[in-house]
């Protein structure tokens, strides 16, 4: 199993996934996720679109994980996932967001100052 196929088992178990949920998540044939978790299968652009799409992660994101891409030094994973996830949202979703996250600073701060 190579990397991509790891990757791939990784997120169905994360997600409480089988392989046949993934193939009916991205519209392809469940032979191609087997083959892509065993290394039988090399990944390409439309299959990695289509997980990407059933995985609700951007797909340069799982270009870089199948190595159709070259590793990006910055931003991170995480930053490129928030980042196409923040675009799905309305403006008032956005200021939620926002205010949430402030909410969990201030209050990782307060407790911080609480245990001093």
């Amino acid at each position: 199993m190579d990397k991509y196929g790891e990757w791939i088992l990784q997120e169905l178990e994360a997600r409480g996934w089988k392989q046949a949920d993934l193939a009916r998540a991205a519209h392809l044939d469940s032979a191609v996720i087997s083959n892509l978790i065993t290394g039988n299968r090399n990944p390409g652009i439309e299959t990695c679109t289509a997980i990407a799409r059933a995985f609700h992660y951007p797909p340069e994101m799982v270009f870089r994980i199948a190595g159709l891409l070259p590793k990006a030094a910055e931003p991170s994973a995480v930053y490129e996932v928030l980042a196409y996830r923040l675009a799905e949202l309305t403006p008032e979703q956005t200021n939620e967001v926002l205010l949430f996250i402030e909410f969990i600073l201030e209050r990782d701060k307060r407790k911080g100052r609480d245990n001093e």
